[in-house]
């Protein structure tokens, strides 16, 4: 079942990067070619790390899928520029099997220990700083979970989020 739902998840995620442009796959196979252990390899209409890369919880194994799912440019750190970047794969299902870092303009790479995977995100503009509105969801025992979250970025490269269940359709 975990791998039958994982594979469902990898091919929604690899619609979602074909839908986002040429651009964003050109950023998105750039920055894998930094962070992959070996050379990143074509799989459907992305590419993928066949071995995970250093900050992830299976950092070195070769069992584990690497992807790149979104990348949103924006002025997360108290007004200096940085990127988000979404991925999934090479976590544990406490961590809904991806996370999040932030890389900023100096191309540090910032990693929150407790990072999750938070779903599909987009950015907010704010006055000072910009936040990021995610949506995500997971099954826990055949049931689904649906979430929303508002996060504002730290200095650190960590989130404070305000999170809220989105209710069902019906329900």
């Amino acid at each position: 079942m975990r791998t039958k739902l994982k594979e469902i998840i990898i091919a929604i995620l690899m619609l979602i990067t074909v839908s986002q442009g040429d651009h964003a796959a050109d950023l998105k196979l750039e920055l894998l070619k930094k962070l992959c252990p070996v050379e990143p390899v074509r799989e459907g209409n992305g590419h993928v790390c066949l071995v995970c890369p250093d900050f992830t919880d299976f950092a070195g194994e070769d069992y584990d899928k690497f992807m790149i799912v979104q990348i949103i440019e924006g002025s997360f750190l108290s007004g200096k520029k940085a990127k988000f970047v979404g991925y999934f794969g090479c976590e544990p299902r406490i961590r809904h099997y991806g996370g999040y870092f932030l890389l900023t303009e100096d191309e540090r790479l910032l990693v929150d220990e407790e990072r999750e995977y938070l779903g599909i995100c987009r950015k907010i503009a704010g006055k000072n700083q910009d936040l990021l509105e995610c949506r995500g969801g997971d099954t826990l025992k055949g049931r689904p979970n649906w979430w929303k979250v508002l996060c504002k970025v730290k200095e650190d490269g960590s989130l404070t989020c305000k999170k809220g269940k989105i209710k069902e359709k019906g329900k």
